[in-house]
């Protein structure tokens, strides 16, 4: 809603927002990075190597939020700082997915860490600049990302400051930052009384149009071929299953019928019985 502007609220619109930005995006990509790093990094920081264009694409997305939503604040433009950041979560999804560590792990070891290694120091940024926004999900984030208390101030990703994450720091077990979160459930059966009048009927999930449609659509694409490659490389259960996981969150922000959800499977026809001879 932008500052000093009406808007519409309602709680189903809300839950939608946490399960499909939060819990989805930043919630699954932070889990995807720190568990695949705690596994395979022998539960250490990963340490870099030389950065390729897309790392340093995007290190700048990163390092650029921090001035940019002070601009946006400056401006009153309030409701748009959420929107940025995610953008910048969005990004780093698309450069898990197109960098695959998991493949790396198998051919590139060292490019391999240098991967995880961006994308937790990106996730060290969102997770700093969300400390005003979401303080304890934010503090949870960055206690993962094994980042001291003394440097979760907005001066520690000032250029030159020498705050971003050192290799070989120890890990954290990771656990899940930002679970999905589920309505509780009310007897379906229990007659509505006096006190207690029948409920209105739950408005519906706000559909999904042009560049937002567009983009959901790229990102599952995006996804089913980052399935696809873990089990053609013969990834370890815990990748495929967390990748899985995200495609299925993915396609179940899609409209019933859309030809990426996908249905049941197919039934396989049965073969004729040879004829008695």
């Amino acid at each position: 809603v932008s500052f000093g502007g009406d808007g519409d609220f309602s709680h189903q619109a809300m839950i939608n927002c946490i399960n499909a930005k939060l819990s989805n995006d930043l919630g699954n990509l932070a889990y995807r990075t720190l568990a695949f790093a705690y596994k395979h990094c022998d539960g250490l920081t990963p340490t870099p190597a030389a950065l390729t264009a897309a790392d340093e694409e995007m290190l700048d997305a990163a390092r650029g939020l921090l001035p940019t939503l002070r601009g946006l604040v400056d401006d009153l433009q309030l409701h748009r700082v959420t929107a940025q950041t995610n953008a910048v979560v969005q990004q780093a999804n698309r450069y898990i997915d197109t960098q695959a560590p998991w493949a790396l792990r198998k051919t590139d070891q060292e490019r391999m860490q240098t991967v995880l290694w961006v994308l937790m120091e990106t996730l060290r940024h969102v997770g700093l600049v969300s400390l005003p926004v979401t303080p304890t999900l934010a503090a949870t984030l960055l206690d993962q990302l094994a980042v001291p208390t003394d440097g979760r101030m907005f001066a520690s990703l000032e250029p030159g400051t020498g705050s971003e994450l050192v290799g070989g720091t120890p890990l954290p077990e990771p656990s899940v930052i930002i679970p999905r979160y589920q309505p509780p459930e009310t007897p379906a059966d229990a007659p509505p009384t006096a006190a207690q009048p029948a409920a209105a009927p739950a408005p519906s999930l706000p559909a999904l149009e042009g560049p937002e449609m567009e983009a959901l659509e790229e990102r599952v694409r995006a996804q089913g071929e980052a399935v696809r490659a873990l089990k053609a490389a013969g990834g370890d259960d815990d990748a495929l299953g967390a990748a899985v996981a995200s495609l299925l969150e993915l396609k179940a922000q899609l409209p019933d019928g859309h030809e990426l959800k996908g249905g049941g499977r197919k039934k396989k026809k049965k073969k004729n019985a040879p004829a008695p001879a």
